[in-house]
């Protein structure tokens, strides 16, 4: 029997294919870990609660919910009726722990003219 010297009798494994393929994964998730920070379910999450009003329709509604996902730390947006005629409630959690009314009505941009947000603050 007649060894392959490329596969067979490697003198450095750490150069073996296998062996880099595994380096690598494990290099992978330590950056990935390193870069991302703590795990989602370790962050903490604040909510945030207020009033909208303009929101008649199911598209309204994805259309706010679009709008309010694009601020920061942004996981959850929930609009429900309240019990003013015209106004719904709205309800936002995030890991970020200082969103404003202001930073709201930005990320609706050019629908900010549609909508109205009468308030939004952070609850404890």
């Amino acid at each position: 029997m007649k060894l392959n010297k490329k596969t067979d009798m490697n003198p450095n494994p750490t150069t073996h294919p296998s062996r880099r393929f595994a380096m690598f994964c494990v290099s992978l998730a330590f950056l990935l870990v390193s870069v991302t920070g703590l795990p989602a379910e370790d962050k903490v999450v604040y909510t945030y609660e207020g009033r909208i009003s303009g929101v008649f329709c199911s598209a309204c509604s994805a259309k706010v919910k679009a709008a309010m996902g694009k601020l920061a730390g942004v996981s959850t947006v929930k609009i429900s009726p309240a019990e003013e005629l015209g106004v719904q409630a709205l309800k936002v959690q995030s890991t970020s722990p200082d969103l404003t009314k202001e930073a709201a009505i930005a990320a609706l941009g050019e629908a900010a003219k549609e909508f109205t947000i009468h308030q939004f603050e952070r609850k404890p």
